[in-house]
């Protein structure tokens, strides 16, 4: 197989979960739920390991200074899914995983006391930087030739039809089972447990907390108060209302 394929995703949008479904349409056997397993398909390029890995036919990266910018990816010759997601639920995302599990267990505890009003002024002062990284990202995806757009929420309600649109685009042949396994396989529980039972998964410098947590669509509706939600609205573009449907 001699095709080319980069997955590239703003933070928090999908990376590995678009990533396990490639490594499984690889190879089936992959060890998905094991980062180092995972990272033998689909490398994920930063710039420590730009040598290495930017000549790979799947990588996963994304369009920052520290991984690999929009003019980096541009000339390329691989085919790019571009990963954006609802500007809330990435917002949550991005708070659990740079704020909460990252927290001492002093830290930690008072975060506990008030969760609701911890993750609503983190959504006050990063939302409108985020839609914005959304904005670009989409708008690039538009430009960069050998693109197409995917949205995470999009792709995890209709897994099965994206698992075959990712198929086609690698020229894999595809059956129904082999649907059907990638499908149970990617679960984020099946994932989180896995992750849980055996640790294999750590990603960043500071992670005390599992990196499987929830995923989804729509899922800052569950800490957030519709007043909040309200409120929120305002830091997002129209632009985004009328993708989003907020």
């Amino acid at each position: 197989m001699d095709k080319k394929l980069i997955i590239y995703s703003i933070p928090k949008c999908g990376t590995h979960f678009l990533s396990q479904i490639v490594a499984l349409l690889i190879d089936r056997n992959c060890n998905i739920y094991d980062k180092d397993e995972l990272y033998k398909y689909v490398a994920h390029l930063t710039k420590k390991n730009l040598s290495q890995t930017i000549n790979r036919p799947f990588f996963a990266t994304h369009p920052k200074p520290n991984y690999l910018p929009y003019d980096k990816i541009r000339p390329l010759p691989h085919k790019k899914i571009f990963m954006v997601r609802n500007p809330l639920d990435k917002t949550i995302s991005r708070y659990f995983y740079r704020i909460y599990y990252r927290a001492d267990p002093q830290k930690l505890a008072m975060i506990n006391k008030n969760l609701n009003e911890h993750i609503f002024k983190y959504c006050l002062e990063n939302l409108k930087t985020y839609c914005n990284e959304i904005v670009t990202h989409m708008d690039m995806s538009k430009e960069i030739p050998g693109s197409v757009l995917f949205d995470y929420g999009t792709v995890f309600d209709n897994k099965k039809k994206y698992i075959r649109i990712m198929a086609e685009m690698l020229e894999i042949p595809i059956t129904d089972e082999l649907v059907d396994f990638i499908y149970e396989k990617t679960d984020i529980k099946k994932c989180s447990e896995y992750e849980s039972k055996f640790r294999s998964f750590n990603v960043g410098a500071i992670q005390n907390g599992l990196f499987f947590r929830q995923g989804g669509s729509r899922n800052y509706e569950k800490y957030l108060t519709p007043q909040e939600i309200e409120r929120l609205k305002i830091e997002i573009p129209q632009y985004l209302h009328g993708i989003y449907k907020f």
